[in-house]
This record gives structure tokens, C-alpha cells and sequence, in this order.
């Protein structure tokens, strides 16, 4: 290394010009190998994470399907195969859009999945006569939703104050039964009582309700009211709820734009995608999945790859 070194800067056994442009060649070589290493190792990083950001998305490898000249899907990672949907799923289902302008088809099937709302709603531990519930069916005690948005909101109640200590007791002022949206058996207007009244809850006075209604399945309907839940499911309410997502009809323009081929990522391995109403059908074959018609001119097929429909 010494004599490398008088080579180079001509110590007094510093070699001849011949000897001192050869170790300019090593020295230059070294620094070059040096620096292709040093790219590798930034580029090896770089795609590690690029890699990591990419969404899991499944894409259809083709199957023994046509390639989709007359609607044949094949198989994909999702498990697709043509299947039949059940009469009035246009008008039927978690996702369909109601308003004032688009109201619930007569064809809707979400009526025949319903479940008495005093009846299912679990009983407290302990409590006096007047409140045993953890909510309150006002008005009419023959108040009705779907059997999932029941499901979802009486352990969203039961969690809700077992996070809280509260006692204050909800109340479900509307639901199926009361008209209009809430006929979709999805919806339903929550209240409490504070005092002789029965006040709307809010952001302010049940923050924990709006913080944590997206696990549940539920959004705030602000449209309706401040106090308008709407159930849409877990994996739906996740996505709206993370990428601000205020309401069904906005949702639904997003889901339109995705296909079986390149379906929405749901995040958690669940993803979705939109058929138009006259396009052949699919269903998944291998996992868990739900079909809701939008109530205007298509269908959203969720996919749930966690569960494979043999564990269903």
C-alpha cells in the first residue's frame, strides 16, 4: 500500500510515470466498482419499496373463459364464474342508492330480510325497568332493518358504552317502517334522552359513535342529518371513511369505474368491482362474496379472499 501510494503522489520510491498511471487505473477502476455497488444498493431499495406500496390486486389470468367476447370470465384470483343474481338484486342489497331523486324500487327484496328491532336488541347485564336495553325503539316497537344492520348496530351500542361508562340511553327514533330511505331496512335515526328530551346525537356529543361507526359498517348520513346512520358494510364503510367518502351516491360513481379485471381494493384482501345491468354475471366460486345491485343500472360484487367458501 506504501509503494501504491508513492506511485501516486511520488514519495522518494515514487516509480516510474508507467508505474503511477497504473495505479491511476486501479484507483479509478476501485471507484467505479465502488459506485456501481452503491447504485445496486440504492435501486434494490427503491424497489423494495415500490413493491411494498403496490396493492395486492388480483388480475384475471384468462382461464378457460372466451377472454370476454361474449361475457366469459374464466377463472382469476378471485374465483369468477358466470352465475345467475336473484330477481329484484338490481333494487336489493348494502349498496343500493336512495334518495329523493332515485327512490327504493318496488322490486327491492331488502323487505323480506328484516328483523324486529325490540326484539333482537340485547339486554343490558344489569339494568332498572326503564332502560334494560342498551337502545331505545321509539315510537313504534315494530321497527325493523336488515338483519346485518342489526347485527352491526347492536354490538356498535354495546361497545359504545362499555368504551364510554355512559348510561345515557340511545334511542333509534326511526328505521324501517318510517318511509322513504328508511325502507331500505339500512338506515336508522339514533337520539338520547337527556332529561325529559330526546335529542339528536351528534360529532360533539357522541364523538366515539362517529369516530368508530366505520367499523361497524355504518356512515353518517349528513344529508339526512346529523344523526342518519346508513349501513353499508365493514369493508365498504372502511374504504369510504379512509378516503373521504361522504356518501353512497359519490361512492357509487367510483365503484362504476372498476371491473373484474381491475378491481377496487378494498384493503384487509377484500375488493370490488361494478357489471352493468345488461353485462353477463359473475360470482367467485372460491371465496366469500356479496352481490348488491346500485338500484339504477348495475350490480357491486364484493370479494372477501380471507375466507374461502369451503370456511364460509
Amino acid at each position: 500500500m506504501k509503494n501504491f501510494i508513492n506511485a501516486l503522489f511520488g514519495g522518494k520510491n515514487a516509480g516510474k510515470p508507467a508505474h503511477k498511471y497504473t495505479a491511476y487505473a486501479i484507483l479509478g477502476t476501485s471507484a467505479v466498482l465502488v459506485l456501481a455497488i452503491l447504485v445496486l444498493v440504492v435501486s434494490s431499495i427503491a424497489f423494495a419499496v415500490a413493491d411494498a406500496n403496490t396493492p395486492d390486486t388480483p388480475v384475471n389470468d384468462g382461464g378457460s373463459g372466451d377472454g370476454g367476447n361474449s361475457g366469459g370470465f374464466g377463472t382469476s384470483a378471485l374465483g369468477l364464474v358466470s352465475g345467475a343474481y336473484a330477481e329484484g338484486q338490481l333494487y336489493s342489497g348494502d349498496l343500493i342508492v336512495i334518495n329523493d331523486s332515485n327512490p327504493l324500487n318496488a322490486g327491492s327484496t331488502n323487505g323480506n330480510d328484516l328483523v324486529n328491532l325490540s326484539k333482537e336488541r340485547t339486554e343490558k347485564p344489569s339494568g332498572d325497568s326503564n332502560f334494560r336495553y342498551y337502545y331505545t325503539v321509539y315510537g313504534d316497537s315494530a321497527a325493523s332493518a336488515t338483519t346485518a344492520t342489526q347485527k352491526a348496530l347492536d354490538t356498535m351500542i354495546m361497545d359504545y358504552y362499555t368504551a364510554n361508562n355512559n348510561d345515557d340511553n340511545l334511542i333509534v327514533s326511526k328505521a324501517y317502517g318510517a318511509g322513504g330511505i328508511y325502507d331500505s331496512g339500512l338506515i336508522v335515526e339514533l337520539r338520547y334522552y337527556n332529561g325529559d328530551s330526546r335529542d339528536p346525537i351528534s360529532n360533539e356529543t357522541h364523538v366515539w359513535v362517529y369516530t368508530n361507526a366505520h367499523k361497524y359498517g355504518f356512515i353518517a348520513l349528513s344529508s339526512a342529518g346529523a344523526n342518519v346512520f346508513r349501513y353499508v358494510g365493514t369493508a365498504h364503510a372502511t374504504y369510504m371513511n379512509e378516503k373521504g367518502i361522504a356518501t353512497v351516491e359519490e361512492y357509487n360513481d367510483l365503484l362504476k369505474t372498476k371491473t373484474a379485471t381491475s378491481p377496487l381494493n378494498l384493503g384487509n384482501k377484500v375488493y370490488a368491482f361494478y357489471i352493468t345491468q345488461n353485462a353477463a354475471t359473475v360470482v367467485s366460486n372460491k371465496y366469500s362474496y356479496t352481490v348488491s345491485g346500485n338500484n339504477i343500472d348495475g350490480y357491486i360484487v364484493t370479494v372477501d379472499t380471507n375466507t374461502p367458501l369451503s370456511a364460509a
